[in-house]
């Protein structure tokens, strides 16, 4: 992904990680390929997780993900 698409996920860790049930919201690059950056989500179980997508889409915050992709 290139750094100009980086700003969307940049806020999201701190507006994630204060969500009832994440345990984790990480944000890395690959050094190697600066194209290339990993989000890795920890939810206390399905429904956190569940909850916290229907939150982003009602925010429209989900649709930084299709950029992504």
């Amino acid at each position: 992904m290139p750094p100009d698409w980086w700003p969307p996920f940049v806020p999201a860790p701190s507006s994630t990680s204060d969500f009832p049930g994440c345990q984790a919201y990480l944000i890395g690059h690959d050094r190697a390929d600066p194209d290339t950056v990993y989000v890795v989500e920890i939810w206390a179980d399905e429904g956190a997780a569940a909850a916290a997508l229907e939150a982003d889409q009602e925010r429209g915050s989900a649709s930084n993900v299709g950029k992504a992709r």
